[in-house]
């Protein structure tokens, strides 16, 4: 059995909790972008929060390592992939647990890259316009 036991339950009770566990994550996502984003936005100084994708490379540093992960460690990520019928019969993915952490890995390694790439670009773009008033 799982930690919070909740593959012990009825099939039926199991997909109630899996719902409502990604429902709360859903409005969790919209209260945050609709509600604090815009607060934190406003209460922080002047041009603070513009600054924070410039943490874009680190960001994209760390996705990227964790796809890279996907492949150095494949029976470990394998190991927590969920079986066939997990979640009270609603997890009915085709296909191997390898192969679902391997296309994971490619694209958190894709994303992260892309993250790295566009944070060079504003980085050059940034020194560049720096340099037009020197």
């Amino acid at each position: 059995p799982a930690p919070s036991g909740i593959n012990m339950l009825p099939g039926w009770e199991q997909q109630l909790w899996f719902v409502a566990s990604m429902s709360i994550v859903l409005l969790g996502t919209v209260a945050i972008k609709q509600l604090a984003l815009p607060f934190i936005k406003r209460v922080l100084p002047s041009g603070w929060y513009e600054r924070w994708s410039s943490t874009f490379p680190l960001l994209g540093g760390v996705f990227a390592l964790a796809g890279a992960a996907h492949f150095l460690l494949l029976e470990e990520f394998s190991n927590i992939y969920p079986p066939p019928g997990a979640w009270g019969g609603l997890w009915q993915l085709p296909g191997s647990a390898a192969f679902h952490v391997e296309w994971t890995g490619v694209v958190e390694l894709l994303g992260g890259l892309g993250l790295l790439g566009a944070g060079m670009i504003r980085k050059d773009r940034d020194v560049a316009r720096l340099s037009a008033f020197v």
